[in-house]
């Protein structure tokens, strides 16, 4: 699979390269599926050009390895994600920087979020799953590949009243023992 030109093999842990699918590729980075036959452990990325053998990289692979995408696309900062029902989203960017959007909570609707990110598809379930926002426990509704888009995983969360006022806080995502990137969130 290639993109502009570029393919990019994997050669993994038993020494088996396979070429990756590329799902987005610039001048500075390139995004890729990991396939599900790729074995845990040491691997070596190779970028292919049409001239020939370009960079090589390297990466270890791991079963799960959460991630949350983030405005800011550095791992850092406000959410990547929407609220469900009102189908606004969790962080807004201009020219100079990017913050999270208020998410009203109330005590008599539901609010949930979709969340954006990586790493978390191949869980053994839910329950291998952890969420807290200021530190709160939060409801997970469902994780995997997202249904629109299946190349990106998503997380959906119910957020319940006992989080109004926290204002913007941390929101951390732990998958199987491993933790995530601590990610920014803005509730009312």
């Amino acid at each position: 699979t290639s993109r502009g030109g570029i393919s990019v093999s994997l050669t993994d842990a038993l020494g088996i390269a396979r070429l990756v699918p590329l799902q987005f590729v610039s001048p500075i980075q390139f995004n890729f599926l990991v396939p599900k036959e790729t074995a845990v452990g040491p691997a070596t990325l190779l970028v292919l050009r049409a001239g020939g053998a370009g960079p090589v990289g390297k990466a270890f692979i791991e079963p799960v390895m959460p991630g949350l995408f983030t405005a800011t696309a550095n791992a850092r900062g406000p959410v990547l994600g929407v609220v469900v029902r009102q189908g606004f989203p969790t962080s807004i960017c201009d020219e100079t920087s990017c913050k999270a959007v208020p998410i009203p909570l109330s005590p008599d609707v539901s609010t949930q979020v979709k969340l954006y990110g990586t790493g978390f598809r191949n869980a053994s379930g839910i329950r291998a799953i952890e969420v807290t926002i200021g530190g709160i426990p939060v409801p997970i509704v469902a994780a995997g590949p997202d249904p629109d888009v299946p190349y990106l995983d998503a997380l959906v969360l119910e957020l319940g009243p006992e989080l109004s006022g926290l204002g913007e806080t941390d929101l951390l995502m732990v998958v199987e023992g491993k933790v995530g990137n601590a990610v920014r969130i803005q509730v009312q």
